[in-house]
């Protein structure tokens, strides 16, 4: 019971980047690191979803989720 596995596989990236319509039409994806990391790819995922107009995908695991961190976000 619960969530299941939230650990990444190969499956997963392979899902990610090749599977988007029958393997005709890829995705921008992306795939932080860190925790700050994941709030710079976010904010640059809904500029590359404008500027392309195609969606974008995270690929953020487990152990992302589950870490405490500070942060710094850009003023613009």
């Amino acid at each position: 019971p619960g969530l299941g596995g939230i650990q990444p596989s190969q499956a997963d990236y392979y899902q990610a980047t090749k599977a988007l319509g029958h393997g005709d039409m890829h995705l921008i994806v992306l795939a932080p690191a860190s925790i700050q990391e994941v709030a710079d790819l976010t904010m640059e995922a809904f500029d590359l979803a404008d500027i392309y107009r195609m969606p974008v995908m995270i690929l953020a695991d487990g152990a992302l989720g589950q870490m405490m961190e500070p942060v710094n976000f850009e003023s613009s």
